[in-house]
């Protein structure tokens, strides 16, 4: 446990020491290019958060490899086919519904607010939100955590949930750590089912992407979920619409994945590979 504990701090630090790098990094170019003559006028700069952030998610990934702190076989498909990946995109539809229901639930302060505003409307932001970002942290949280706790002895629902922790943890703003947890969860499920990094990374990508598409459609007005439905009657229903459909998408992709690590054992054992 002792020995766990160490190695989920040391990825934790990773994590945090390739922000802050990456945020040098933006000042040293933002500096040297004139965007400021010191540190508050640099980072001031519209290219230089997203820039940031390109550049702290590529030495995360960066590190990860150097370090070999991958698992290759996570990068196979294992037979998954295009509809999976949309039947799995389709399930983060309601998840994402949910969610946002029970963040708003909380009414908890979101503290990066305007920062993302300003990501969403910048194309270094919106690659970084929607790719970048998500392909490092599903190397880090989904691929090297739960891969660590479950080398130690820890069973694959503990991986996941103990993972999806850390994971909405790190993001420090309470709706985002509260949003992190849950969709970390369904990104840990998808990624133990499936045993391959592009299932959740697809997943997590949608998620990101339908996030900004709601920014570009409302802007920075303030709209809550209940106040679309119309009543809380309208918003129940929708809830109760959208178990009901996550429950079969879960169902399906559930048959599906298992289906998959069932033939591809068949055809280890036949000698045959995907």
């Amino acid at each position: 446990m002792r020995t766990l504990k160490i190695q989920l701090l040391g990825l934790v630090l990773l994590f945090l020491l390739t922000q802050v790098l990456g945020v040098c990094l933006a000042y040293i170019v933002g500096f040297i290019i004139g965007c400021g003559d010191n540190f508050d006028e640099v980072m001031k700069h519209p290219d230089m958060m997203p820039l940031s952030l390109i550049l702290s998610n590529v030495l995360l990934c960066a590190a990860l490899f150097l370090f070999r702190w991958y698992h290759r076989e996570s990068f196979r498909l294992r037979g998954v086919r295009t509809k999976d990946f949309i039947a799995v995109c389709l399930l983060m539809l309601p998840v994402i519904f949910i969610v946002n229901v029970l963040i708003e639930s909380f009414n908890a302060e979101d503290l990066t607010k305007d920062a993302i505003l300003q990501l969403a409307y910048h194309p270094l932001g919106i690659v970084a939100i929607v790719l970048i970002g998500p392909f490092a942290e599903e190397l880090l949280f989904r691929m090297e955590c739960m891969n660590l706790f479950l080398k130690n002895g820890q069973t694959p629902l503990m991986a996941i949930v103990w993972s999806s922790l850390v994971f909405g943890a790190v993001h420090g703003n309470p709706p985002q750590i509260l949003g992190g947890v849950l969709i970390g969860f369904i990104l840990g499920w998808l990624y133990w089912k499936s045993k391959s990094i592009w299932v959740p990374f697809a997943a997590h990508f949608f998620n990101n992407l339908v996030g900004l598409m709601l920014i570009w459609l409302c802007g920075d007005e303030e709209v809550t979920l209940q106040g679309v439905s119309g009543s809380t009657l309208n918003l129940c229903l929708l809830i109760l619409f959208s178990i009901a459909v996550a429950c079969c998408l879960f169902l399906y992709l559930n048959k599906r994945f298992t289906s998959n690590i069932t033939d591809e054992k068949v055809m280890d054992n036949d000698g045959g590979r995907f």
